[in-house]
């Protein structure tokens, strides 16, 4: 008997992971409200812990799929994104009816964003981001998370389109403006709308300048004056042609 009662008890704290005092048994509605507290209180170690153990021990609650969600959330405010999109992956493929899932298709996208590094890093989070976001809006369009999905996309085509444009300026600065053209040309039909994008049309009219292509060049910077927002971007493109002009 004192052998079984050892190995229950060494059972109950390894499932704790020995961090925290044993909890007795509770209700699913008891579990959960006592998670979110700790959740409330910003100890996400103790939230987690409950919503598993709510998950374990009442596998058929209607809180269940409640408790996963909330579980990815402790994860995702903790800043453990891999783990967070681990979990939000969890409900989605096993939870198909819960009112959660396009929330967690949208964590998803901006768990990888987070994740992403400076532009002139590996951007692979970046893309992984914005894939994530792209199937997001397909499969909720009118989802009230649309307009923040919206912001992340539009971040991570602007840390992409960044990244490009680093490797255009390199070719400018060793006068190799065709190819600085072509890195330049491809920003704008791959990051339409983009900040970025402004500045690149207004290097492929620098590029042509350099290259001494007059015809090309004031095209271009009209090109820059009829179609970007970018008031200082404007600014510069008129006055390249005028100069051009004179």
């Amino acid at each position: 008997m004192r052998k079984v009662a050892w190995l229950a008890l060494l059972v109950q704290f390894c499932y704790c992971g020995g961090r925290t005092s044993f909890s007795p048994r509770l209700d699913p509605e008891s579990r959960f409200a006592l998670a979110q507290q700790y959740m409330e209180s910003r100890n996400y170690v103790k939230a987690e812990q409950e919503f598993k153990r709510l998950i374990f021990e009442h596998p058929g609650s209607d809180l269940v799929d409640d408790a996963q969600y909330y579980l990815a959330e402790c994860y995702f405010l903790d800043e453990e994104y891999d783990l967070a999109i681990l979990e939000y992956t969890f409900l989605i493929d096993n939870y198909r009816g819960s009112p959660y899932l396009d929330r967690a298709y949208f964590k998803i996208g901006l768990s990888y964003y987070n994740l992403s590094r400076p532009y002139y890093l590996d951007q692979t989070s970046t893309t992984k981001a914005l894939d994530e976001i792209d199937l997001f809006l397909a499969k909720y369009p009118q989802s009230e998370y649309k307009d923040s999905a919206l912001t992340v996309r539009e971040k991570c085509l602007e840390k992409l389109a960044k990244k490009d444009f680093e490797a255009a300026n390199l070719y400018m600065k060793l006068n190799k403006h065709t190819a600085a053209r072509v890195y330049f040309q491809a920003i704008v039909e791959d990051y339409p709308g983009t900040h970025i994008s402004e500045e690149a049309l207004y290097f492929i009219g620098l590029s042509y300048e350099k290259e001494g292509d007059v015809t090309s060049a004031r095209e271009a910077y009209q090109r820059v004056i009829s179609n970007c927002k970018d008031e200082h971007i404007v600014s510069q493109a008129t006055a390249k042609l005028e100069k051009l002009r004179e």
